[in-house]
Formats: structure tokens, C-alpha cells, sequence
């Protein structure tokens, strides 16, 4: 769970991070554009990271199954609903959309691997101890 709140705390982070000079440059419409890639991005990579967590225990191909289809239901989620989002919704229908869905998909993704990695190095350290 603390892995979960440092992703959504980082996601957020990141956000304002790039909205805020943004902002400044393209006006008020990459408020809604980055805020919805953030969240698009957000949710379902929460939801592979609970998945995976779940799964640590278990067998390996029950993890093996964790990790291949979270990354699939991930990527399939997120550009499946931006797609949709991008020809349905007028304000989303900028290419700068697609855009900020690319870089908080790999920003959360980024954030994903490098949670995953510490906390198999701390499983390892207290195992060696």
C-alpha cells in the first residue's frame, strides 16, 4: 500500500511538474488534456501494481501471469480509452491529448519499475539478513 501511495503521490508530482510550464506556453486547455492522461494513466497502472503485489507470494507462473497481464491490460486500457476519448471528446481531441498520454504512461510506468525494484532489493536484503 505504501508503494501505491508513492505512485499516485509521484503521479501527481509529475503532473504539476509539466502542467504548470505548460500551462504558461499552450493556455488553460492542457489543464483538462494533462489531467486526464495523469489519471487515465494512473488508475490502471494502481491497478497491475495491487495485482503484482497480490501475486508476490503466490507461484511463479501466478506471478509470471501478474506481470504479463497487468502490462497488457494496462496498455490495452489506456490506449483503448484515449482513443475513444480522443474522437468523442471535443476538448481531448487535440493531438496534444495523445501527447500527455504517451509521457504520464511512461512517467507512471517509470515510477511502477523503479517501486517494483525497490522493494524486491529490500525483499532480498531482509532474506540475506
Amino acid at each position: 500500500m505504501r508503494n501505491l501511495g508513492i505512485l499516485v503521490v509521484g503521479t501527481v508530482g509529475l503532473w504539476l511538474l509539466v502542467m504548470v510550464p505548460a500551462r504558461l506556453v499552450w493556455g488553460d486547455r492542457v489543464i483538462l488534456q494533462s489531467g486526464v492522461a495523469a489519471i487515465l494513466c494512473l488508475v490502471p497502472m494502481a491497478l497491475t501494481m495491487v495485482w503484482c503485489g497480490l501475486a508476490q507470494g503466490g507461484s511463479p507462473e501466478m506471478q509470471l501471469a501478474a506481470v504479463m497481464g497487468g502490462t497488457a491490460f494496462r496498455m490495452l486500457l489506456v490506449v483503448g480509452v484515449a482513443v475513444v476519448l480522443f474522437k468523442t471528446v471535443e476538448p481531448l481531441s487535440d493531438p496534444g491529448f495523445m501527447i500527455w498520454v504517451v509521457l504520464f504512461y511512461l512517467g507512471t510506468l517509470t515510477m511502477e519499475i523503479l517501486l517494483v525494484l525497490r522493494q524486491r532489493a529490500a525483499a532480498s536484503r531482509s532474506q540475506s539478513s
